[in-house]
């Protein structure tokens, strides 16, 4: 399966975000319509260049995120960002004052 049908096929599935990046450019993205594309690249940026097989990060807004290093590419295929409960108002106004972006 190609990373963009399987990002589409998770992200229908499970509505949880994914995306492909090779190194620090995404490649590909799962159908999220209503997702800020901009997130998971603030979120990648974030990371060390050298990345375990597998990992997870947490922000400091309670953003839960993770990855797999694909074996055949070295590309990264990252999950998320979720949060683990319902995000209130204000946590969304945090969120988004970080990201530089006004209500």
């Amino acid at each position: 399966m190609n990373d963009e049908l399987f990002a589409d096929t998770y992200y229908n599935a499970h509505r949880i975000p994914v995306c492909v990046f090779s190194g620090k450019t995404l490649k590909c993205s799962g159908n999220h319509t209503v997702q800020d594309y901009n997130l998971p690249l603030y979120l990648i940026a974030s990371l060390p260049d050298k990345l375990p097989f597998l990992w997870y990060a947490v922000t400091p807004e309670q953003l839960y995120f993770g990855g797999i290093l694909l074996p055949d590419s070295g590309d990264v295929l990252m999950l998320g960002p979720v949060l683990s409960r319902v995000c209130s108002r204000t946590q969304a106004a945090r969120i988004i004052s970080r990201l530089g972006r006004g209500e």
